[in-house]
């Protein structure tokens, strides 16, 4: 199992020194779902094929889902409960997920733990939850789908076509074709084999039995590592590190640098993002700070700005869903708390133009 060489906190605890939150972004991951019905996950031998998994549906969160990424929203009240404030205003916190049931039914779920109702909100005795503001971008969506965009497409073929990387899928050659003969499909690519071990973490989290041709190989053995060759994959070189994990790298900073440098202080406070596991390995590859794992449902990335006599410092949290932990990232060549000059410094090859987050050719 992936253990993170990071000091582990409770997500509630203080800093470790007396800073001033700013600004928080947030990614996350979407919660605990259904097997989806597309190209990448089913496959004909599946004892589970022809279910539709009522009353959820394909793709959609289960109950344990919704549970997990609500008690995120609980955590991240706890931790910055201060800073939010007990009122819900609209101004005071940017809500998106990508174009998905499950990532928007996760946003909804984690905003409803972030901010139940104050006392003055209560439009209701008996229902403690309020609506809030939340919001999507269709395809394609750079920011949490870079992968739409035709650039990051060609860079991917060249990756995937690359002496280098050749050489480490043939590695996967046997395990590609015993996975053929088992389910039925064929099983050629990393992205093949990240669409299988995805399937048979959603049917494991739902207590399903698996078939026995998966035990030693998943969740953790040469499935997992194939799992994690596609996420490699899609940082591979620094071009795509810049397009894929840079876009939100760059939104991040954006985010952070514009409330240091503001006259006036703004009253937007934070940014969640509703997202997938590739959103949060894309970061942590753009970060440099990425160890191969796959991230839990429900977990989270969150770079904080923080304050102190008019210093703005950097610090990176990783909330690991199961279990409910958090790791502070130690930033490479700048420790776990980074002078804000100086990660915008670091990491100025990563961040892309314009041209690259409006997917212009």
């Amino acid at each position: 199992m992936w253990r993170i060489q990071l000091i582990v906190l409770v997500i509630g605890l203080p800093g470790i020194l007396p800073l001033h939150t700013k600004f928080v972004n947030v990614v996350f991951r979407h919660g605990d779902r259904t097997t989806l019905d597309n190209d990448d996950e089913p496959f004909p031998t599946s004892p589970y094929l022809n279910w539709t998994f009522y009353p959820y549906g394909l793709g959609q969160l289960t109950n344990q889902g919704k549970r997990r990424v609500y008690e995120l929203g609980v955590k991240i009240r706890e931790r910055y409960g201060d800073f939010l404030g007990d009122v819900y205003h609209p101004s005071a916190i940017i809500a998106r997920s990508s174009d998905y049931d499950r990532t928007k039914m996760s946003l909804q779920l984690v905003m409803a733990g972030i901010f139940p109702p104050a006392p003055e909100q209560q439009w209701h005795p008996d229902f403690n939850w309020q609506p809030v503001i939340a919001n999507y971008v269709p395809h394609p969506d750079t920011l949490l789908r870079p992968q739409d965009c035709p650039r990051f497409k060609e860079e991917l073929n060249d990756a995937e076509e690359s002496i280098d990387f050749k050489r480490e899928l043939i590695e996967y050659q046997r395990l590609m074709e015993f996975l053929t003969k088992w389910t039925g499909k064929s099983i050629r690519s990393a992205l093949d084999m990240e669409g299988l071990y995805n399937s048979l973490k959603a049917l494991n989290a739902m207590g399903l039995r698996l078939p026995e041709w998966t035990s030693g190989i998943f969740p953790y053995g040469q499935l997992h590592d194939g799992a994690i060759l596609n996420y490699r994959l899609m940082s591979w070189s620094e071009r795509l590190k810049v397009l894929n994990g840079g876009m939100l790298l760059k939104n991040f900073t954006d985010n952070m640098l514009r409330t240091a440098t503001a006259k006036k202080e703004s009253p937007l406070k934070m940014v969640l993002l509703s997202g997938h596991e590739i959103n949060l390995t894309a970061l942590m590859e753009a970060l440099g700070v990425y160890s191969p794992h796959v991230p839990e449902y429900s977990s989270a990335i969150f770079v904080e700005l923080l304050e102190e006599r008019k210093e703005y410092f950097v610090r990176i949290i990783y909330y690991l869903g199961d279990p409910q932990e958090t790791s502070l990232i130690n930033i490479p060549r700048c420790g776990r708390l980074c002078p804000l000059t100086r990660f915008i410094q670091l990491y100025s090859e990563v961040l892309p133009s314009v041209d690259d987050v409006n997917c212009l050719p």
